[in-house]
């Protein structure tokens, strides 16, 4: 799914800590199912379940913290029930809090996205959490105004990959570049790369799978 075209979520969005007295003010306030849309909310604006337990969202420090499905249940996620009843007091359905978050509310997986936002869902319907803090310099300066020390690991860096994986081979070297850089940034690609990289005897053999 483009950038263009991502679906606005509520998780991660929260700048105070979430509060178990305030989601129960909530929950049990509503009178019909249409009145529990502002516990939903908040609920799901600091917790999403995932393959291997609960995250729930850390607005002090800007990160998802992962509990095992027990933990999270004992502490979090717990057994609330609100029984709706009609004029006669007679009890004509039930919301169970656990049950529908479990069953109802989408299904996170994590990863690491340069190119996406904290929350987003896929082209697949895939939805994810997105672990990517951002770059360490977001507006880099020109190369030639970073330190000697800095520059020298630069270039190390690209001496290796000119050596190794392009073998100095100019018609090769745009391609590899490009490949490189589509990496760094999380673009996708369209297709599975294999690199096979070969040498001399003595020198490794190895394989970059992109």
């Amino acid at each position: 799914m483009s950038a263009q075209t991502q679906r606005k979520f509520v998780l991660g969005t929260p700048t105070k800590e979430y509060s178990s007295q305030t989601f129960r003010k909530l929950l049990y306030s509503a009178k019909n199912h249409q009145e529990l849309v502002p516990a939903k909310k908040y609920l799901s604006s600091y917790f999403a379940h995932g393959d291997i337990g609960v995250y729930k969202w850390n607005p002090k420090q800007q990160i998802f913290k992962h509990y095992q499905k027990k933990d999270a249940c004992d502490s979090f996620i717990q057994s609330d029930i609100v029984a709706f009843k009609n004029d006669k007091g007679e009890i004509i359905n039930k919301f169970d809090v656990r049950q529908w978050f479990f069953r109802d509310t989408p299904f996170f997986n994590l990863e690491v996205n340069p190119s996406q936002p904290k929350i987003y869902q896929e082209i697949d319907g895939g939805f994810y959490i997105n672990m990517f803090h951002g770059f360490l310099h977001p507006n880099p300066p020109p190369f030639n105004q970073f330190n000697q020390e800095i520059r020298d690991k630069v270039k190390l860096i690209l001496n290796h990959i000119k050596k190794v994986l392009y073998s100095s081979n100019k018609e090769q070297r745009y391609y590899i570049m490009i490949l490189i850089m589509r990496i760094v940034i999380g673009q996708k690609l369209q297709k599975t790369i294999v690199l096979f990289i070969s040498g001399q005897l003595g020198f490794s053999v190895g394989f970059c799978l992109c």
